[in-house]
């Protein structure tokens, strides 16, 4: 099982992965100065997840899971609301249910939800990935692609990948195959990211944890398809096509296969734990819905909420396992408790004190 030993930074420890999949993958967390990819809030604005949440205690299949937050069809949020933040985060509810009844949903996500990296982190040159050194990034600079330089791997085999999806869009993905591989990592990123500036991260996963790791890029990001211009709609169908890829093409068993989703790719990696039978879901700070990251309070997900994760995990055929910070003051950790609190087979999560959004 997972633990936090107090190591302050030293990435991922050797787990075994075999037959029961994720429940005995070890994991520690990773240098909290050393890489930041996703730092770009998933809400609009981040003073509704700070507000006072005081919860009942969730109860599901007979396990508690205590100190939670809203979540399932039948959990009810408590606590005492600031004054008039229900009166406004209402009116923006109701804008955007109108504004999906005017075909806009997409328009308005696209500006609220997704924030591709533009420049790219990386790109595609022939068969290798070419990608921003650490030290520019760490920078916060602006770069060009005159400063990429090509990713070497020593024990991983790299390939890319150029795939279509259903939807005839095109997107970019990356297979890091270890030679021993003790499982295949399915991996979907978060909203501010993009599989370059992940690669570094995955890279290091892959190694240490002796299994092979395979990203895609949703349409919009990077080399994909219209750049710039991600869509909800895009992000599921671009799940399936890197699912069938890596099944089909690759020909990786599902048995072998863990779904990792991080932040908003927690929407696409339960799209996809709910369709296929897997060995494990791993879901790292993952968000119970969409509207649910902008107001908590909500006892039922709108009908125009773009990632339903809080009623889709209730349908996965695999067992869960949530990785959350209890300081994550992006996606707060009830959105975690309560994904674990609603998925039909779990394994104990991992709340990592003093964690965020994107240093564990």
């Amino acid at each position: 099982m997972p633990r936090n030993d107090g190591a302050n930074g030293q990435g991922y420890s050797r787990g075994r992965v075999a037959g029961g999949g994720v429940e005995e993958m070890e994991m520690l967390p990773t240098n909290k100065n050393r890489f930041k990819p996703n730092n770009r809030s998933l809400s609009p604005s981040r003073h509704a997840n700070k507000q006072d949440c005081s919860t009942k205690t969730a109860t599901t299949n007979g396990e508690e899971f205590g100190g939670s937050a809203s979540g399932g069809q039948e959990q009810e949020l408590g606590g005492n609301k600031p004054p008039n933040c229900c009166t406004i985060i209402n009116c923006v509810m109701c804008g955007f249910g109108c504004a999906t009844c005017c075909c806009l949903r997409e328009m308005i996500c696209r500006k609220m939800v997704f924030a591709p990296p533009s420049p790219p982190f990386y790109e595609f040159r022939g068969k290798e990935m070419w990608r921003i050194p650490l030290e520019v990034y760490d920078t916060g600079s602006e770069f060009t692609r005159d400063q990429f330089t090509k990713m070497e791997t020593k024990l991983l085999d790299l390939k890319v990948y150029k795939i279509q999806t259903s939807r005839k869009k095109t997107i970019a993905t990356m297979f890091l195959k270890h030679p021993k591989p003790k499982a295949t990592i399915l991996f979907s990123h978060g909203n501010a990211g993009d599989i370059g500036i992940m690669s570094f991260h995955l890279q290091l996963m892959a190694e240490t944890l002796q299994v092979n790791v395979y990203a895609y890029e949703y349409t919009g990001y990077g080399e994909s398809s219209n750049p710039g211009k991600p869509t909800p709609t895009d992000i599921f169908t671009d799940a399936e096509a890197a699912y069938a890829h890596l099944t089909e093409n690759l020909a990786i068993s599902p048995n072998h296969i863990i779904l990792y989703g991080q932040s908003l790719g927690s929407g696409p990696s339960i799209h996809l734990g709910r369709l296929h039978k897997v060995s494990g879901v791993v879901i790292h700070s993952g968000l119970m819905s969409a509207v649910r990251v902008i107001n908590p309070f909500i006892t039922r997900t709108p009908w125009y909420d773009v990632f339903k994760n809080i009623d889709n995990i209730q349908k996965c055929l695999s067992p869960v396992y949530i990785i959350h910070g209890d300081a994550d003051d992006i996606v707060p950790v009830f959105h975690g408790i309560q994904l674990y609190n609603n998925a039909p087979v779990k394994i104990k999560p991992w709340i990592v004190a003093g964690g965020g959004d994107n240093d564990i």
